[in-house]
């Protein structure tokens, strides 16, 4: 927590919850190589998964809050499956998630409000609205990212 004064006799307490780790979910592995690349260039630490099943694994051995880009349609289970699952466990309360999907917004396939989502991203992706996201969420690259061993054996 970081209290900051505002000139007047009481204090305000802002608490900052910055994320650890950055998972790029999705099937397409141009996309998701792409935005791992693209992340680690800037310094950050990012890992991926190619379907849902893989990173709802990946986040099980997370340590800290994840964000996560997560495409909403893959194959095994899709990234709706894997929110409403993540949703039911307290352990992943303090994740931030960004939705990806080709579909148009408002949408009937796009219209489920998921718990925890701070962002949509639309297909073509675009690295600076991802990096704006990334600097906003996990702060600058390397400050508070821990490396896991064993969820960054596949990017």
């Amino acid at each position: 927590m970081i209290n900051q004064s505002e000139g007047t006799s009481s204090d305000a307490t802002i608490e900052v919850n910055l994320c650890h780790n950055i998972l790029i979910a999705d099937d397409s592995d141009g996309t998701r190589e792409a935005l791992i690349a693209a992340l680690r260039a800037q310094g950050y630490i990012a890992i991926g998964a190619r379907n849902g099943k893989e990173a709802f694994e990946k986040l099980s051995k997370l340590d800290g809050a994840t964000l996560i880009f997560m495409d909403l349609m893959m194959p095994v289970m899709d990234g709706w499956q894997v929110l409403e699952k993540m949703s039911a466990m307290p352990s992943f309360a303090n994740n931030k998630v960004v939705t990806i999907s080709a579909v148009a917004p408002g949408t009937r396939t796009d219209a489920r409000a998921i718990k925890n989502t701070v962002g949509r991203i639309q297909k073509p992706l675009a690295f600076k609205q991802v990096l704006q996201l990334v600097q906003k969420y996990v702060g600058r690259p390397g400050a508070r990212q821990v490396r896991p061993e064993s969820a960054n054996a596949h990017p």
